[in-house]
């Protein structure tokens, strides 16, 4: 073959992506202090206290969870008692005698999420025509495209608070989203508000009004935060054992379904008025994690279920492990 002339175009584009993401987060509480220990201790004597005089007075637990964290953070950690500081424990307010059974032990939980991700994409692109001495034209086009990705994601998680994990019910069939903005709501019910993210439009959390006043009061009218496991807790009221919650059980009537406007409106609905008609108690452990568009973390997904609308479609019930 002899080329007699040729016209070419060639093109090429190149990107790589590299990503890491470290997250931390460190949770410790301790029990209330019996007010009577300190009552020969004046301002300047507490001022006055050594630090070596502070950790010999630590419980063992709570010195086991500072040797532990040391070894992990590569770092000394310096343990303040907020008792100590009356400027801060007064910002504290006293817990009430109705106490969680948690609230007479040291509450810890340490999480690590770290994440590596790499993306590395070519494109190739010719397009062209050659005549070649002979009188052939010869038309062509190729386009080459090599790509590759690597995601690397390395979690530890330690310590004994329990999780809160509510269960949702979804509307469109899909999976739980959740929103940008948090609200302020008692999910542990220790009395003390948490911040956490709310689903979206297209979900809500399956709630049961226990004080019949019209409203969500904390984590104890919601399925799953003071167990950890949403559908066990709903299960105790399959009074037929079916597998199932349904009008022959006497809680279906009770069941209600908890949404918020865009606004922050409350709003709660029987789970009847909003087309359930039954839900399976079966769930399969589908984790995953629920991030935002910053790829921090909002919640994580532990299992699904199903749900039949009155109309004979099917829905999803999630439990979720919100992220306070």
């Amino acid at each position: 073959m002899i080329i007699q002339s040729s016209s070419i175009n060639m093109s090429s584009q190149y990107r790589l992506i590299k990503e890491y993401s470290l997250k931390e987060s460190l949770r410790i509480e301790l029990p209330n202090a019996n007010n009577n220990d300190q009552t020969d201790l004046s301002k300047t004597d507490k001022s006055k206290s050594k630090d070596k005089d502070q950790e010999t007075k630590l419980s063992p637990e709570l010195r086991m969870i500072k040797m532990l964290l040391e070894k992990l953070l590569g770092k000394k950690i310096k343990l303040i008692k907020l008792e100590d500081q009356q400027d801060i424990s007064n910002q504290f307010p006293k817990k009430s005698a109705n106490q969680n059974p948690q609230d007479n032990q040291t509450i810890f939980e340490y999480s690590r999420n770290e994440r590596y991700y790499q993306s590395e994409k070519t494109e190739f692109y010719v397009k062209g025509v050659v005549q070649t001495e002979d009188g052939k034209n010869i038309e062509f086009s190729l386009k080459l495209n090599l790509n590759r990705e690597f995601t690397k994601n390395q979690s530890i998680s330690i310590g004994n608070a329990k999780t809160k994990d509510p269960l949702v019910i979804n509307f469109n069939s899909g999976s739980v989203q959740l929103r940008d903005e948090k609200f302020n709501f008692d999910l542990d019910s220790d009395s003390q508000g948490d911040q956490i993210p709310f689903v979206d439009g297209n979900s809500g959390f399956l709630a049961i009004d226990l004080n019949k006043d019209n409203k969500i009061n904390d984590g104890k009218e919601l399925f799953g935060p003071t167990t950890g496991d949403g559908f066990a807790e709903l299960k105790i009221y399959d009074e037929d054992n079916n597998d199932w919650i349904d009008e022959k059980d006497s809680v279906y009537k009770n069941l209600l379904v908890w949404t918020k406007s865009s606004e922050g409106q409350d709003s709660l609905t029987e789970i009847k008025k909003a087309g359930i008609g039954a839900i399976y108690l079966g769930h399969q452990s589908t984790l995953f994690e629920i991030t935002d568009d910053q790829n921090i973390t909002d919640g994580l997904l532990k299992s699904s279920g199903i749900y039949i609308s009155e109309t004979g479609t099917v829905g999803t019930i999630q439990q979720i492990d919100l992220i306070a």
